[in-house]
């Protein structure tokens, strides 16, 4: 298909309305939205202002509305109606695979309940005694830690407060572990 496309957009997760008429896509990665555009191509237009990790997503039946599992600080199960231009929250669940029946009035995902931890392991691993032990340990996830280049900070994301946040913690304190506000 021909159709507008900006030189950083990246489009993806393609699908057709039940009707056949129009097509509905992802653009971009990690702060995605749903566009939308004559199934014969054309000028796509922005439906969703979510902003988010969407991990699934699919037409609901009857054409007037999409359902999405996404990420926007904690993972939830949305519903955008295509009329009002509305999104709502159906829920806090993790929806990830998302697909509507055809018929039937039924919708199936996957609920992602897997944790992601921090370990710290000394080295060299010579094959003694080491083992790995927990870094700043939490009941949420911890992903994507970088260590300062002095190695006396990590900074890392972390859902442990139930929002996805940017957290500081120094490695030789870690009770002094804190939120950074305002990103």
């Amino acid at each position: 298909l021909r159709y507008p496309l900006g030189a950083g957009d990246v489009d993806s997760d393609p699908r057709y309305s039940p009707d056949g008429r129009q097509l509905a896509f992802r653009r971009n990665l990690s702060r995605a939205d749903l566009w939308r555009m004559p199934a014969a191509g054309g000028t796509p237009e922005r439906l969703t202002r979510l902003g988010a990790n969407i991990t699934g997503w699919d037409w609901a039946a009857d054409g007037r509305s999409l359902l999405i599992g996404a990420v926007t600080g904690r993972a939830q199960l949305y519903r955008h109606d295509l009329a009002s231009g509305t999104t709502v929250v159906l829920g806090d669940l993790s929806a990830s695979g998302l697909d509507v029946a055809a018929r039937g009035g039924r919708m199936v995902f996957a609920v992602d309940d897997a944790r992601a931890a921090m370990f710290r392991f000394p080295l060299p691993a010579d094959g003694g005694a080491s083992r790995a032990e927990p870094l700043f340990p939490s009941t949420g996830n911890d992903l994507l830690p970088s260590p300062s280049p002095d190695g006396r900070w990590l900074a890392f994301h972390s859902d442990r407060s139930r929002d996805a946040r940017l957290w500081l913690g120094e490695l030789a304190h870690p009770d002094r572990l804190r939120m950074v506000e305002g990103l």
